[in-house]
């Protein structure tokens, strides 16, 4: 770019068609320099002028190009800084978030580690204790045995050595000796007094699970996918209605956390009064309970946002009408026999007190004045519709 304006600057003001001629014109209608013979040869009829007072205003169109770009070159240096900022704060909470991450599961593994301990000490308290009920039923074995063993010591040795008077001197005392030593075998426990089960219930597959989806790092919910299930736009003045909304991810996938910023507010179509706010409840699993209690009857305007942005479709309109009492239409006592109704499924009355009746076997809806009259009939009776 430097160059060709380098090469403009040292060309001469020169025509090359009529001897070297000074360029002291400017064709507007051909874009172009020329002199003064191009005006009557070349250029005949065409709008021209000075170069001077073109060049002036030709100045000031490209003066007036700088300014445009010079005002796009500072917003992008601002949406450049905020980048920056932005960066940089992210790069922040990056750091705070793995703080938290990593004091979470200190936490979990400090729990981890205590309950562990905890199950060793019983695990060794359990077993000290087996070994210890154990050892005392080994050592009076042992001495049963041990005193078993010398009585039958002593018969064999008297038997052997000893005179027919000496065995029978020490006869009596030997047998009963013997007896004795007989019976507290029979009271002895032979079988062991503990078995050697130690159970461990270390259930980690339920534990394993919920650490595979415990916790989440997310950059939040969307609102332009997030949705709520306002599905039929009325409401009855002084009857609180409620309203889920589901967060959802980029893909319209549900949103399974919670934590997010909803707010809802409420107003009167047209009203310049502030709107009331909403009661917003956390389910903790992606979707949000807001409530509100209409005051006014007409036109509302539900503005629902999270994380301050509106959700998708908001804000919505709804319309709220006092509440009726259908009973009131008819006089106390009043009966009324409908005619033409095959299998009546349902009945409503509208705000006029005209009646509503499904009917099942004519496969269409009849409505009726009080009096009785059939009014209009919806659908065609005994044809069944396909439609809504």
């Amino acid at each position: 770019k430097g160059n060709v304006l380098q090469n403009i600057e040292k060309k001469p003001l020169l025509c090359a068609l009529h001897d070297d001629k000074k360029l002291r014109f400017f064709c507007v209608t051909c874009q172009t320099l020329i002199c003064r013979d191009c005006i009557i040869l070349e250029h005949t009829g065409h709008e021209y002028n000075r170069i001077e007072k073109v060049a002036e205003k030709e100045k000031k169109d490209l003066l007036s190009l700088v300014d445009d770009a010079e005002a796009a070159k500072a917003k992008m240096e601002n949406a450049m800084a905020q980048g920056e900022k932005t960066m940089q704060c992210v790069q922040s909470v990056k750091k705070s978030v793995d703080k938290s991450i990593k004091t979470t599961f200190k936490k979990l593994r400090d729990a981890l580690d205590s309950r562990e301990a905890a199950l060793l000490a019983k695990s060794g308290e359990i077993c000290d204790g087996k070994v210890k009920s154990l050892s005392v039923q080994h050592d009076k074995q042992k001495q049963i045995r041990d005193k078993i063993g010398y009585a039958c010591q002593m018969i064999r040795t008297a038997a052997q050595t000893y005179s027919p008077a000496e065995v029978l001197s020490v006869k009596r005392a030997m047998k009963e000796r013997q007896q004795d030593l007989l019976k507290q075998f029979r009271k002895c426990q032979l079988e062991p007094r503990e078995n050697e089960r130690i159970h461990a219930f270390l259930q980690a597959s339920p534990i394993c699970s919920a650490v595979a989806t415990f916790g989440a790092v997310t950059c939040g919910s969307c609102p332009s996918t997030t949705t709520a299930d306002l599905y039929i736009p009325r409401m009855i003045v002084g009857q609180e209605r409620q309203v889920i909304v589901t967060a959802r991810d980029e893909s319209g996938k549900p949103f399974p956390h919670g934590g997010e910023s909803v707010v809802g507010e409420i107003s009167m179509a047209g009203s310049t009064n502030p709107p009331i706010k909403a009661k917003v409840a956390d389910e903790g699993n992606g979707t949000y309970n807001v409530s509100f209690t209409p005051e006014t009857m007409g036109e509302h305007k539900l503005a629902l946002t999270i994380s301050s942005y509106p959700i998708k479709g908001s804000p919505f309109v709804i319309s709220a009408r006092q509440k009726r009492d259908y009973t009131s239409l008819f006089q106390s006592g009043y009966k009324q026999s409908l005619s033409a109704s095959s299998q009546p499924w349902d009945v409503a009355v509208d705000d006029n007190g005209d009646i509503f009746v499904v009917d099942y076997g004519y496969h269409c809806i009849s409505v009726f004045s009080q009096d009785g009259a059939t009014k209009l009939t919806i659908g065609t009776a005994g044809s069944s519709g396909s439609g809504n």
